[in-house]
């Protein structure tokens, strides 16, 4: 039977080399979410101009469905919807 010290001494280097390579892995994930952070904030506003394009078209295409479907009597009403800008984004400070 082995000797109850060599167990705890095998156990304690088995930690210390599980501990290092989580550690190795822990700094590698942390390169790779800043990497993919970047991109992300390189790729926002692009996205965000699309999605904006996106929702324009689906509102014109809805209000030119419900116009069509109630023959015209919120016309008005629903140019005026369409027409609306959003906002304008705030200035970056540095």
């Amino acid at each position: 039977m082995s000797n109850p010290d060599d167990r705890t001494e095998r156990a304690k280097e088995i930690t210390d080399t599980v501990l290092e390579k989580a550690g190795e892995l822990a700094e590698k994930a942390g390169h790779k979410a800043a990497e993919l952070a970047e991109l992300a904030r390189e790729r926002a506003p692009e996205v965000l101009d699309k999605a904006a394009e996106l929702a324009t078209q689906a509102v014109t295409t809805a209000a030119a469905a419900v116009d069509k479907a109630t023959g015209g009597r919120f016309h008005e009403y629903l140019a005026s919807v369409g027409a609306q800008k959003p906002p304008e984004p705030p200035e970056e400070e540095d």
